[in-house]
């Protein structure tokens, strides 16, 4: 990446824009840069499916920009209308499918779920999505056939139990019932209880939702054996920024963003709450 990033200014300008957002998001780690960049990429001509498919993803995970997400997905639809052919990339229709369910389109969700079983009937992404859709919709009666579709098939690939526990606690936190996303995130952890990354996301479910002790005794039980895990201080510092101790928070949450590998955009907005806070203390 870094050499890439030296010899950026011998590629043509568009691929040396894209080398720059990929600076920005693995090395000086920025999101602001980022966006930058990613929208700077949005102005090219490049016939590239690979290439929009990166900046669609971008948006979507990085930079929680859904909307924007699939308007860069439908430049690889015009594409494969162009060139006379389906993409067989299956992230492609996972992940444009995620950026419509994100962004409110159920329609065009339900669409890419019937080309991508047409594609890869096999693949259990799909019956994940279309569960997530259900829970999303509120749909009992659907949610649990796809929901049981999804253990027997998790299960035939090797999935694990407390895996799809953690899986049932990601569907209900986006379906928006926080109730429901702890009940299958503390299973996930009773079923995996040396598994200190379950710890520490646990933790921090309780920190954000006002059960602070009980989430900064568990944080501190995974630090245990990764004492500088960017996420396990990152979480920490939240708790102590909740109980208002404030410089404690900024001195955890200095060392998350030094060992933090790539940008992260919900640690920077960590970043200026907690800042703004210690700069109100002076």
């Amino acid at each position: 990446m870094r050499r890439a990033y030296i010899l950026r200014n011998s590629l043509p300008e568009s691929y040396r824009k894209w080398i720059e957002m990929w600076e920005s998001y693995y090395i000086t780690r920025n999101s602001d840069d980022l966006k930058k960049n990613c929208i700077a990429l949005e102005n090219s001509d490049i016939k590239s499916r690979y290439y929009w498919y990166d900046v669609a993803c971008t948006f979507l995970g990085a930079l929680e920009m859904p909307e924007k997400a699939c308007r860069n997905f439908e430049k690889i639809e015009k594409i494969n209308t162009e060139w006379g052919e389906e993409w067989h990339f299956s992230k492609f229709y996972t992940n444009y499918s995620r950026a419509c369910h994100e962004s409110g389109n159920h329609k065009k969700e339900a669409e890419l779920f019937s080309e991508g079983l047409k594609l890869f009937p096999e693949n259990p992404t799909f019956i994940y999505l279309k569960a997530n859709c259900a829970v999303a919709r509120k749909d009992t009666a659907e949610s649990k056939v796809k929901l049981d579709l999804l253990l027997k098939k998790g299960l035939a690939v090797g999935y694990s139990m407390s895996g799809y526990e953690f899986t049932l606690k990601e569907m209900y936190l986006g379906a928006n019932e926080p109730e429901k996303a702890e009940e299958h995130f503390r299973k996930a952890l009773a079923l995996k209880p040396g598994s200190d990354r379950l710890k520490a996301g646990l933790a921090r479910f309780l920190i954000q939702n006002g059960k602070v002790d009980e989430g900064m005794k568990l944080v501190d039980e995974a630090l245990k054996s990764l004492p500088q895990a960017p996420d396990g201080l990152w979480t920490k510092a939240m708790g102590y920024y909740a109980q208002g101790k404030i410089r404690e928070s900024w001195d955890l949450l200095s060392k998350a963003r030094e060992n933090y590998p790539l940008v992260c955009l919900q640690l920077d907005k960590d970043t200026r709450k907690v800042q703004e806070a210690l700069n109100n203390l002076k």
